[in-house]
């Protein structure tokens, strides 16, 4: 049987990003520092604002918690790379799975939440994991 419409474009929106910035990686070769980091900004934002679509473009759940989840993975990955010593490509690993966390974290206990409770919910997890990176001695902070 096969599958619906809906989840024919979800799959093509889900790929898209990934391929796209899959395929601009040899293109960023010869670049100078500015301009890769400008690509790699690019491909960054493609895939936040991917997120944010399937979020409130499909799912009509308007959040505003994706900033929280973003920082929770960039955090690792520094933290990781400066104080760890590990590689670019394990401290993306591990932060995939911390970010993966804190979305369970996040989204387990605002499961049946709508509207604007949802947006509240996601809200306030931003402002916690903002606190945390601001105070917390192991990111730095105050």
């Amino acid at each position: 049987m096969p599958p619906a419409s809906g989840l024919r474009h979800l799959r093509a929106i889900l790929l898209a990003p990934g391929a796209g910035c899959a395929a601009g990686v040899p293109l960023l070769n010869g670049l100078s520092p500015a301009e890769a980091g400008v690509g790699a900004a690019i491909a960054i934002w493609v895939v936040l604002v991917d997120g944010y679509t399937v979020t409130y473009g499909f799912a009509g759940q308007f959040s505003v918690g994706h900033a929280a989840l973003w920082g929770i993975g960039a955090y690792a990955t520094a933290i990781g790379m400066t104080k760890g010593g590990w590689s670019f490509w394990s401290a993306i690993g591990v932060a995939v799975v911390a970010g993966c966390l804190a979305g369970a974290l996040f989204g387990l206990p605002a499961w049946r939440l709508r509207g604007d409770y949802i947006a509240l919910v996601t809200l306030a997890g931003g402002i916690i994991v903002e606190q945390i990176m601001l105070n917390w001695s192991a990111t730095g902070g105050a």
